[in-house]
């Protein structure tokens, strides 16, 4: 499950990212909530800067865990590196 997740990220962000670039004008910030009916499944926010993408987000299923994660842009825009970091909530880090 993570695995698809963070693959979606990967598509998700460089999409993003590629339109960010070509838009300037786009906001620098902002936020997704995923729902599943009326579950809400996933909350996400992330904030971009000319050179890289950083976000966090709350997943509930299966179980719920926090993932942090951060990218760096060349001038074009496109993803050059992705990490990735997973911990449950009051898990050490």
């Amino acid at each position: 499950m993570i695995r698809k997740f963070l693959a979606v990220l990967a598509v998700w962000t460089t999409a993003s990212c590629q339109t960010i670039a070509s838009h300037p004008t786009l906001p620098a910030s902002g936020g997704f909530v995923t729902q599943l009916g009326v579950d809400t499944i996933a909350i996400e926010r992330y904030t971009r800067t000319a050179d890289g993408l950083e976000g966090d987000v709350a997943l509930r299923s299966p179980r719920v865990r926090l993932i942090h994660y951060s990218a760096t842009l060349d001038a074009n825009g496109r993803m050059t590196s992705l990490t990735s970091s997973t911990k449950r909530p009051g898990a050490a880090a």
